[in-house]
């Protein structure tokens, strides 16, 4: 099921500066940053980049998984007192 259909604001970020406004803010500083998440941009620097981060993605996708599984079997363990 789609954001839309339920209901949700997908681009909410685009309205910070406005919601910060709106609370009484002043001065309100936006910075857009690109943001690259895959290896395929038209620019060969980006190219780089989205390599390098899908290496970085994959390599804390395992890090982690391990560290959810050590949490879990140490919630489990009754000798670890919280």
């Amino acid at each position: 099921m789609s954001a839309a259909a339920k209901a949700r604001v997908v681009e909410v970020a685009r309205k910070y500066k406005d919601y910060l406004a709106e609370a009484g803010f002043v001065d309100i500083v936006e910075a857009k940053y690109k943001f690259i998440g895959n290896p395929w941009p038209r620019i060969e620097r980006d190219k780089k980049l989205g390599m390098y981060i899908e290496i970085i993605g994959d390599g804390l996708g395992e890090s982690v998984n391990a560290i959810v599984t050590q949490a879990q079997k140490d919630l489990r363990d009754r000798s670890i007192h919280f």
